[in-house]
């Protein structure tokens, strides 16, 4: 390789550097942010259920009351 190819060449390699850097800190942002969505989405599964089985108790308080049990 020539000599004034060398300096383009290290700059070269050196940005490919740079960038497979970034690329790996962005596979790891990804791999967090896709737990904690995982996780959240587990969370909002679970409330939605326990406000279902809330909203079940509620009717039957109702049910009972006006039945007067």
């Amino acid at each position: 390789m020539s000599e004034s190819r060398l300096p383009h060449a290290l700059q070269a390699e050196d940005d490919v550097g740079a960038m497979s850097r970034r690329i790996r800190l962005l596979e790891e942002d990804y791999e967090q942010t896709a737990a904690r969505l995982t996780t959240a989405s587990s969370k909002l599964e679970e409330a939605s259920k326990m406000a279902e089985e809330s909203e079940r108790y509620g009717i039957i308080i109702i049910i009972i009351i006006f039945i007067g049990y």
